[in-house]
């Protein structure tokens, strides 16, 4: 059975700065992680979505008063639980990277 898990997470910095570490394929390496290949995404509307080819992985982008909300929904087999642990470690690594001061 295939479950959606949706993550929403609010960033201090501009959905163009997070859309950036998404699409980069250097930055998107720096805090992916090795455990899992990196997304490849068709459908790419700059600044505001990224969806891979089965919409097994869409990313929404959006202004937020505290910079950015960014919502992650992972269509899974696995685990709802440690998927949404899977993002919460990996956010918790793009945080840093796009983080005012970071780089």
């Amino acid at each position: 059975m295939t479950e959606t898990v949706e993550i929403e997470r609010v960033f201090n910095t501009a959905p163009r700065r997070l859309f950036r570490a998404w699409t980069d394929a250097v930055e998107l390496a720096t805090w992916w992680g090795t455990s899992e290949p990196e997304p490849d995404f068709v459908e790419v509307v700059p600044d505001e979505r990224v969806t891979t080819a089965d919409e097994a992985l869409v990313v929404t982008f959006e202004q937020n008063p505290a910079g950015s909300k960014l919502v992650v929904q992972q269509k899974t087999s696995s685990d709802p639980d440690e998927m949404r642990r899977l993002w919460t470690q990996r956010l918790d690594q793009l945080d840093e990277l796009v983080s005012p001061g970071a780089r």
